[in-house]
């Protein structure tokens, strides 16, 4: 299963993409409220499931969340 989301916020930088899966990271400068624990809970909800999960930027501004889960049928 493959779903993406596309926001239209301020964007993050390459260089911080790896560092906003921390518990409690907020970007310096960042004028978004929140309390650093969104991406990192997500992370770990799609790694428990053997899925993946990536950041990459949108055009013209904001930023994709790309994840991706395993599809196994039910064995019955």
């Amino acid at each position: 299963i493959h779903v993406e989301v596309t926001d239209e916020g301020e964007g993050i930088p390459a260089d911080e993409r790896e560092k906003v899966f921390r518990k409690f990271y907020r970007r310096p400068g960042s004028t978004v409220a929140g309390s650093g624990l969104g991406l990192a809970v997500a992370r770990r909800v799609v790694h428990d499931h053997r899925g993946r999960i990536e950041l990459r930027a949108a055009n013209p501004r904001g930023t994709t969340v790309d994840v991706a889960l395993p599809f196994e049928t039910a064995r019955g």
